[in-house]
């Protein structure tokens, strides 16, 4: 399962779980601000948001309509 950490009004966010619902994706929709811890996304690397989590070697962070189109395969 797709897993989209992201915060309310963060434009970004919004893009990119829009264009999953436009793709008919199926995604967790993750609200940082309820995280008790932020280190899983600090170690994974990541600063901004979203951060799209698809497993331990796949994700990114940012609106990147590149790689959300390669969820078209998964």
């Amino acid at each position: 399962m797709i897993k989209v950490y992201s915060r309310k009004n963060c434009q970004p966010c919004m893009l990119t779980k829009k264009w999953l619902d436009d793709n008919s994706i199926p995604y967790e929709s993750v609200d940082v601000d309820t995280l008790r811890d932020l280190n899983f996304l600090r170690e994974l690397g990541h600063s901004q948001l979203p951060v799209v989590y698809l497993g331990e070697y796949t994700h990114w962070s940012g609106y990147q309509p590149q790689k959300l189109k390669g969820l078209k395969n998964v």
